[in-house]
């Protein structure tokens, strides 16, 4: 095996070379061997184990007999202790999101190029299999990613006899996880049930997957550059939205494919939930769990789910760069208005000013009206979208509107040739 996965890492991973490389290692058959495979390559590799304290004792052991390995084989060792009670989450998905992200930081703090994982043959067939109960598209199919950014699989062309046996001819140790034997998990059910049924059918069963799934990745390769061509053709962009067509979108057939496979790669799986969106008033809203899309006025706008950090910001400073980028400079001369610089009385302001999103009730008096706007009137009324309405930045002294921004000054702040601490604000748009 070892000459085996020397000519696949030539062939295929030829960028591990030189690399410093972080391995997630469980304590497992899997793992233990793709260890050692890198340390008899004199990789320059490191160790991160994860305990999450499922198994009680057992947990606690993997991790000391991991531990013990790395000490022995004066290899770097990083290892953690994990709470998978997260919210909206089973335990299985808690626990990959918990790993994958210390995974992340590790490679970013301590400057890893790449991390390598242990799947192989048997674990892709099962996630074939999974996707495939699912109802999955071509994309579903297409099993596990060799290469997904900064994470590399290089086992994926083996087998689990292959694994084992190599573990065996070299006398190596590993944990065995009793929880890998329980039916309570649909991949454990497809594992002990299905899959050797389906070897038994067909003995050469891993490589006519494999090769079925080399198809689906060409499939996926030229259905992709359809997609991206339509995308093109039925959606406007910025940096901030993709916005769709619902007009160009009915015309698509069959529409609910390609309504799943223009969202489901935002998290919205449910073509029939997407045909009855299409439907839907201007407001409407449907949520994944990292995206969203907004019924607004015959077009569909998808845009990622922003949880801002702050509901408002204090400007106190002469110029900030985050949210937005503002200067703030005392003025002597002439001026003039714009949407994006405005020149105000400092004398008419309470500080330190407040930088914020629209709240209920809020109004101002706009420069160049007469009286008072609500300020959802004055969206309204600039026909602005629904995504920008809630992008929207007010700048306010107090609980006063001064200036909603890259829009109009309230008439109450303007400046005068009487004006005698004039400020100049500047918006610089990106």
């Amino acid at each position: 095996m070892f000459s085996k996965f020397l000519t696949h890492i030539e062939k295929d991973f030829s960028f591990l070379k030189n690399s410093r490389l972080l391995v997630a290692v469980s304590g497992g058959l899997d793992s233990m061997v793709l260890l050692l495979l890198l340390k008899q390559w004199n990789a320059d590799i490191a160790v991160a184990h994860c305990n999450f304290g499922l198994r009680g004792s057992e947990s606690d052991g993997d991790e000391a007999f991991v531990a013990l390995y790395c000490q022995n084989n004066s290899i770097p060792f990083f290892n953690k202790q994990f709470d998978t009670q997260l919210p909206k989450h089973s335990t299985q998905m808690a626990a990959r999101t918990l790993r994958y992200e210390w995974f992340e930081s590790l490679l970013d703090m301590h400057s890893f190029d790449f991390l390598l994982t242990a799947h192989h043959a048997d674990d892709n067939l099962e996630t074939l299999l999974i996707n495939l109960t699912r109802g999955a598209g071509v994309a579903g199919l297409l099993g596990i990613p060799p290469i997904n950014n900064r994470v590399v699989r290089p086992l994926l062309p083996f087998s689990k006899k292959e694994i084992l046996d190599f573990a065996q001819k070299n006398n190596l140790d590993w944990r065995e996880d009793n929880s890998n034997q329980k039916l309570d998990y649909l991949r454990n059910q497809i594992r002990h049930q299905v899959v050797p049924a389906l070897k038994n059918i067909q003995p050469q069963l891993l490589d006519q997957v494999q090769k079925s799934i080399q198809f689906l990745n060409d499939t996926n390769e030229i259905q992709q550059q359809y997609f991206d061509s339509l995308i093109q053709q039925i959606s406007t962009q910025d940096k901030f939205s993709i916005r769709f067509s619902i007009e160009k979108i009915k015309q698509l057939h069959p529409l609910e494919t390609h309504l799943f496979e223009l969202f489901s790669p935002y998290g919205f799986a449910s073509s029939k939930e997407l045909l009855k969106f299409l439907k839907a008033p201007t407001g409407k809203e449907i949520q994944s769990s990292t995206h969203r899309l907004i019924s607004d006025r015959g077009e569909i706008v998808l845009t990622q789910l922003i949880y801002p950090s702050s509901d408002f910001y204090e400007v106190t400073e002469n110029e900030i760069q985050h949210p937005i980028r503002l200067s703030i400079k005392e003025h002597t001369g002439n001026f003039q208005n714009t949407p994006c610089q405005v020149f105000i009385d400092k004398s008419s302001l309470q500080f330190p000013l407040l930088l914020r999103k629209k709240q209920s009730g809020d109004y101002f008096y706009p420069l160049g009206m007469m009286g008072k706007k609500k300020i959802s009137k004055f969206f309204n009324d600039e026909k602005m979208s629904i995504l920008a309405k809630e992008s929207q930045w007010l700048l306010c002294s107090g609980d006063a509107v001064v200036w909603v921004v890259g829009k109009r000054l309230d008439s109450r702040f303007v400046a005068s040739t009487d004006t005698l601490k004039p400020l100049k604000i500047t918006y610089y748009e990106d």
